[in-house]
């Protein structure tokens, strides 16, 4: 604990306490979950599983027969057996699908084998190699060390989860106002699900949450005119850079680096500092826009044996522009991007009631007003609003349109030519959006005198909640 609370930059408060033990706890029912929860009960695990073996095998982006629906490279022939057996045997026949202590016993009869197959993955084409990197290495070692695809899989959910687990661990030491909405946010089972998942998902949290504290904190030290040192600049830019290849909707918080160079300028910042900035956002735009090119003809909704044409559908919108967006005004405001996700898509029996994902947003809000005694009695800065009407301005700008462009994105990639309704939409593609909303909350508004208790079972209530359902699916 000691060890911890020093690498976090913690004290000895009642706050601390209470991040170390949620981190803790997180950890904890990361590692559980692996353990009992069924290969290929993530969303899209399967095809995430299938692009990290393609990737190990080099292959990037095979196309099967000229058809754009059908992209992937080679698998084992055991690695795709271990595939289908497990999404139709666990996942698809199971009253309680998802759940089966030490899952990997199912699968001993099956093999490492060196002859390859053919499978297509490509909704998870378009996420850029780099964010598999933890998978791919341990994707790697099971070839040369000949592990069974059940073993493979285990530690490919081990490693992942411990590599990405850390780098969020490392937003939360960086941060100064948001340890303990950040500690929180792991206790929400969509979270700590993600992290023990095979899934681009884990990448896309981590390196957010890394990423927008990096910013806020860079952002205050701009504001209060401190000293800006080479490594601050080359820490900012080297962490927009890992951003920049989390998946594409990620693009648009790369414009908060705007209202902090105007405020370098503002504040006469040296100008190789800005020049440096300006050079990352390039950079970053580049990686972005590339990247695009590379997979923008990839089909993703035809691989779902959807009617779906991205050009055909841009000729419909063109065309029905009015109705369009009515269609995504509608959609956008009658969804719940707060919805918290614990199992497969059609799978109900794991839903956490409405109630209790307003009281855990409730609970994670709060938290980032809650008063931190080593920072805000002593810093009257930690009083007072920080931030800028500017930079909160474009925040929400940025917020507004990534959950607009995760709809149009899905229309055009998902839903059928035409459609009236905006398929594919998954709350946890807004994970973003709560960590932004945590850190802008948390970085520029006064802090208050709250209970932490009743916080803390706020937002333990779906954890709670999703414990019980592992419980049951024991008992029945």
């Amino acid at each position: 604990m000691k060890k911890m609370k020093s690498f976090l930059n913690l004290g000895n408060s009642k706050t601390d306490k209470v991040i170390a033990i949620s981190l803790i706890i997180a950890f904890l029912m990361g590692l559980f979950t692996i353990v009992i929860k069924q290969p290929m009960s993530w969303y899209d695990e399967e095809t995430h599983y299938s692009r990290v073996l393609q990737i190990s095998n080099g292959d990037f982006k095979v196309i099967q027969d000229e058809d754009l629906s059908q992209v992937g490279g080679s698998v084992s022939v055991t690695e795709n057996e271990f595939i289908d057996r497990a999404w139709n045997s666990k996942i698809i026949k199971s009253n309680y699908p998802a759940v089966d202590l030490f899952w990997w016993t199912n699968y001993s009869d099956l093999s490492y084998s060196s002859e390859q197959t053919f499978r297509a993955s490509t909704n998870t084409i378009p996420n850029n190699p780099v964010v598999y990197a933890p998978y791919v290495i341990v994707a790697l070692f099971a070839k040369t060390a000949k592990l069974s695809p059940a073993i493979e899989f285990f530690f490919m959910r081990l490693v992942g989860f411990l590599v990405f687990f850390f780098i969020y661990l490392l937003a939360i030491r960086k941060s100064t106002k948001a340890k303990l909405p950040l500690s929180l946010l792991t206790l929400v089972p969509t979270i700590f699900l993600t992290f023990a998942s095979i899934t681009a998902d884990a990448y896309l949290v981590s390196v957010t949450a890394l990423f927008l504290v990096y910013l806020f904190e860079f952002f205050s030290k701009v504001k209060s005119k401190e000293e800006i040192t080479q490594k601050d600049i080359t820490s900012l830019s080297f962490v927009s850079i890992l951003f920049s290849f989390s998946k594409m909707p990620n693009f648009l918080f790369i414009a908060l680096l705007l209202p902090i160079i105007y405020y370098m300028y503002h504040n006469k910042v040296k100008k190789r500092f800005i020049y440096q900035l300006y050079f990352t956002l390039f950079l970053t735009a580049a990686i972005t826009i590339i990247w695009y090119l590379y997979v923008k003809d990839v089909n993703t909704g035809l691989f779902w044996g959807r009617n779906v044409d991205t050009y055909k559908q841009l000729s419909y919108i063109k065309s029905n522009m009015i109705q369009f967006i009515l269609i995504l005004v509608n959609t956008v405001l009658n969804y719940n991007i707060f919805e918290i996700q614990t199992a497969y898509g059609n799978i109900n029996v794991y839903n956490i009631p409405l109630f209790i994902e307003v009281f855990c947003v409730a609970g994670l809000y709060l938290s980032t007003r809650v008063q931190q005694p080593d920072i805000d009695v002593h810093d009257e800065k930690g009083k007072t609003i920080n931030g800028d009407v500017l930079f909160n301005l474009i925040s929400i700008i940025i917020a507004i349109l990534f959950i607009n462009l995760v709809f149009v994105m899905l229309y055009l990639q998902f839903s059928e030519i035409g459609s009236v309704i905006i398929d594919g939409v998954q709350a946890r593609y807004f994970i973003p959006i709560w960590i932004l909303i945590l850190l802008l909350s948390s970085y520029h508004f006064k802090k208050l005198k709250l209970q932490l208790k009743s916080i803390v079972i706020l937002v333990c209530l779906p954890l709670i909640t999703y414990f019980g359902y592992i419980i049951a699916a024991y008992l029945a």
